[in-house]
This record gives structure tokens, C-alpha cells and sequence, in this order.
């Protein structure tokens, strides 16, 4: 059964979809990002074991660059998990409205069958009150006239 609050539904459920997808999204970046701070991690360790052994090698510029990149990488990490938790809060108004309008529309149903239920009752006692009244009009007809004005004279 159609309602009127259908199209806000498929709003909803298109605005829930949008936002489980952008979810998806920041949380594959998140574990991205610590995949590759783990990774240039493992990097400079190694590089720095290299270099110990060769002490005329000046590391001090690459070490530097490298604490940058790992700073930038941490930063990015802060803003995908500072995204996260806003995509986080915009899905749980997004369901919120969504779980009210299908309440909505759910309650719009019952209360239509409701009304039809009632509407059908309303028939059908107005069908057999109609019934008796026929049979009762038969009924006086088929005892005569003069017995029929005899009772509406005594009533």
C-alpha cells in the first residue's frame, strides 16, 4: 500500500546507503593510513640499522624528511578518524529519520485497514439491518393489510 510518507523512506534509505558507503570509505582510509605508518616505520628502522654501518653517511636530512612524513601521515590519520566519527553521527540522524518516517508509514497503513475494517463493518450491519427491514416489510405483506394497520394502531 502506498503512502505518503514513501518517498521520504526512499530518501532515507538512499541517504543511509550514501552514508554506510562513505563509511566504508574513511574506515578502508583509516586502516590505509596506519598500514602505511606501520610501513614507513619499518622503513626507517631499517634504513637507520644500514646506516649504522656506514659512519661517514649523514642521515640527519633523511631522518628529518622521514619524522615529517610520519607527521603527515598522522595528520591525515586525525582528520579520517575526525571524518569517521561525523559520517558516524550524520548516519545515526540519517537512521533516526528514517526509522520515523517507516513508523510513519507503517502507522498510515494500520490506520487505512483500520478505516477499511470499519467501513466493512459499517456495510455489512447496514446490509442486514437492510435484510431485516425487507423481510419484516414481507412479512406485513404477506398477513394482509388489515393486520398490519391493527398494529399501527395499537402502537
Amino acid at each position: 500500500m502506498k503512502t505518503p510518507f514513501d518517498p521520504v523512506v526512499r530518501i532515507g534509505t538512499r541517504d543511509v546507503e550514501r552514508l554506510r558507503d562513505a563509511l566504508r570509505q574513511e574506515m578502508v582510509r583509516v586502516s590505509g593510513l596506519v598500514h602505511e605508518a606501520a610501513k614507513l616505520a619499518q622503513h626507517v628502522r631499517e634504513e637507520c640499522r644500514l646506516a649504522e654501518l656506514d659512519v661517514t653517511l649523514r642521515t640527519d636530512g633523511w631522518v628529518r624528511a622521514r619524522k615529517a612524513q610520519a607527521e603527515q601521515i598522522a595528520q591525515q590519520r586525525a582528520d579520517a578518524e575526525a571524518g569517521l566519527v561525523q559520517l558516524r553521527e550524520q548516519a545515526l540522524t540519517a537512521y533516526g529519520k528514517l526509522r520515523a518516517a517507516e513508523k510513519a508509514a507503517s502507522a498510515y497503513i494500520d490506520k487505512a485497514q483500520a478505516e477499511a475494517e470499519r467501513k466493512e463493518q459499517a456495510e455489512a450491519d447496514d446490509l442486514g439491518a437492510a435484510r431485516r427491514l425487507l423481510q419484516l416489510k414481507r412479512w406485513t405483506r404477506a398477513r394482509g393489510p388489515s393486520e398490519s394497520q391493527e398494529q399501527v394502531d395499537a402502537a
